[in-house]
């Protein structure tokens, strides 16, 4: 079964994506031209103006940014509109430097979610689910797109946020999470964490798997495991997962 949230857009041709890409290159040239003075200075030193860019096929024709760039002008310097149109400001962790800084408008933050409620429907989910969200809240970006796009789905989101990982189990059974959004090697490790405490006891993975497949795979397990307990009373023993194909199989037994 196919899902969309904005299936106008996640169909769309070869032909208008394309027809896209050319307004919004020469839309956002032109914005950021008028607005951010290192953008301009570099494309004045290039000698291209946003009239010479109009088709997807002109972006070679621009300057790079480096990362050193946002690094130069934090921590506000590259933002393209006034600070009063900016509602929220995330960060990276600055483990290798000076933290960039990005600024959010209204409509980022909804074209944003937007896109969030997309990844959630594809993966299956609808607003009767709840998204058990293991994301960092704060700075980093990921807790508050997933939980904004969530609630955009009409969703229940539950934002547990990162780390304690006893509390997350307990989290997931409890509360009967539907769907769980995390890295696939903190998945992986809130499976073999089950599987250490004796929740689960037995999974079988092929070698030539990607750690995404084999994390998928392991936190299938456990959610299985957890909904099976929560919602059908059955003591599992032992849970095995095998592949053909990709084809999943759950025994238990």
């Amino acid at each position: 079964m196919q899902n969309y949230w904005q299936k106008e857009i996640e169909t769309a041709s070869r032909d208008q994506i394309t027809a896209w890409q050319n307004e919004r290159l020469c839309n956002t040239v032109e914005h950021v031209y008028e607005n951010v003075e290192l953008y301009r200075r570099r494309m004045d030193e290039a000698g291209v103006k946003p009239g010479d860019i109009k088709t997807i096929e002109d972006i070679t024709k621009l300057p790079f940014t480096c990362k050193q760039d946002l690094r130069d002008t934090y921590p506000y310097g590259m933002f393209a509109v006034p600070m009063s149109e900016v509602v929220r400001l995330h960060a990276s962790s600055g483990t290798t430097g000076k933290q960039i800084v990005v600024g959010y408008t209204k409509e980022d933050l909804e074209i944003w979610e937007d896109i969030c409620a997309r990844q959630l429907v594809a993966a299956g989910a609808t607003k009767e689910d709840k998204i058990h969200i293991s994301y960092g809240y704060g700075l980093f970006t990921g807790g508050l797109g997933l939980h904004g796009g969530a609630q955009r789905l009409g969703a229940t989101a539950i934002p547990v946020s990162s780390g304690n990982t006893a509390r997350q189990i307990t989290i997931l059974q409890d509360f009967g999470s539907d769907f769980l959004c995390c890295t696939p090697s903190y998945a992986m490790y809130i499976a073999e964490t089950m599987e250490n405490e004796g929740s689960i006891l037995y999974c079988v993975v092929e070698k030539k798997w990607t750690a995404c497949i084999v994390a998928t795979i392991h936190i299938m397990v456990a959610m299985a495991f957890l909904h099976n307990l929560q919602y059908l009373n059955i003591h599992i023993t032992e849970l095995i997962i095998v592949s053909k194909q990709h084809k999943i199989y759950l025994i238990n037994d």
